[in-house]
């Protein structure tokens, strides 16, 4: 499997999985969404139609400061079994944006948009699909550790007198804030909207959203995410997202 080298963009280097209890990753400095293709992915894994090929076992999570970092127990029964998961890379952070209906992990409570922490007790930092397999795969009854979304961000806004919230959004992307705060407008310019009110947008024409918004009682209450992200999701599991 060949990997593409990302030389155009400067990145900052992670913090250590443990150190995300205490603070807030940014997600600044993006791959360009153009240098990540399906050679970066890890395989899925193939189809066994009547047979049972995993069996995942889930750990209560441990609740952190305004986060949840979860080990996730799992089994694979053969060695040339496909974990069945596809990343992209977000500040060298690998991000899950798929997860096959037959992986080993698709039963337990890993989500799209987790963080890869750890697999195996091996921190990851930027690895590559075909380690991340081998890391999987070096141990049959392993463990991964996850960072919930760290790329989610939830908004309340209060609404206008006119009953707005004040965003103006194109396919789903926020690209005007009609609000003084430069800190709102930072965090929301160029990002997209997937929940309004923990109802799912995706899919949404742009019109569709609006009504929708305007439907919504005040405050309302936004998920956001970047888009590097939203493209894979939508590319590679927009039917079961």
């Amino acid at each position: 499997m060949k990997r593409i080298e990302k030389t155009e963009t400067v990145f900052e280097k992670p913090p250590p999985y443990d150190m995300y209890a205490n603070q807030s990753h940014k997600f600044v400095n993006y791959p360009p969404i153009g240098s990540i293709d399906e050679s970066m992915m890890i395989p899925s894994a193939p189809i066994f139609s009547q047979q049972q090929i995993s069996r995942p076992i889930l750990n209560p999570p441990i609740i952190t400061a305004g986060s949840f970092i979860t080990k996730i127990d799992y089994e694979i029964n053969r060695r040339n079994e496909a974990v069945g998961i596809y990343v992209v890379y977000i500040n060298k952070n690998v991000v899950i944006c798929k997860i096959d209906p037959t992986s080993p992990l698709a039963s337990s409570e890993l989500k799209i948009g987790d963080q890869i922490l750890e697999i195996n007790k091996k921190v990851l930092q930027n690895e590559s699909p075909k380690k991340i397999r081998a890391l999987f795969l070096s141990n049959m009854s392993g463990s991964i550790i996850v960072k919930s979304r760290p790329y989610h961000k939830i908004f309340t806004l209060l609404k206008d007198s006119n009953g707005k919230i004040g965003l103006t959004v194109k396919k789903g992307m926020v690209i005007s804030v009609n609000s003084a705060s430069e800190v709102l407008r930072k965090e929301l310019l160029g990002n997209i909207i997937i929940e309004v009110n923990g109802v799912s947008t995706i899919g949404f024409s742009d019109s569709q959203l609006e009504r929708f918004c305007d439907s919504c009682v005040s405050p309302t209450t936004l998920t956001i995410i970047p888009i590097q992200l939203y493209d894979h999701m939508r590319l590679w599991n927009a039917s079961h997202y």
